[in-house]
């Protein structure tokens, strides 16, 4: 019996991390819907996008950075 309620206790868990992400998108997408913006129906490019372009922009700087490190050693 301890084993079938450890087992069903992991999904319920996880059932609970899951639903305020949720509620977080969807309150994201509301809000930009009620601006005007062109909404991405898609949670992947809505939640990737930014995720990447950040990336991206840490990327870039920290070449910046190694490019002028190496460029006052010289």
């Amino acid at each position: 019996m301890p084993t079938i309620l450890s087992h069903t206790a992991v999904p319920i868990s996880f059932e609970n991390k899951l639903i305020p992400t949720r509620l977080l998108l969807n309150g994201i997408k509301n809000f930009l819907s009620t601006r005007g913006l062109v909404v991405l129906k898609s949670e992947f490019f809505f939640v990737w996008l930014p995720l990447l372009s950040f990336s991206w922009i840490v990327f870039f700087l920290r070449v910046r950075l190694k490019k002028n490190s190496t460029s006052r050693s010289l």
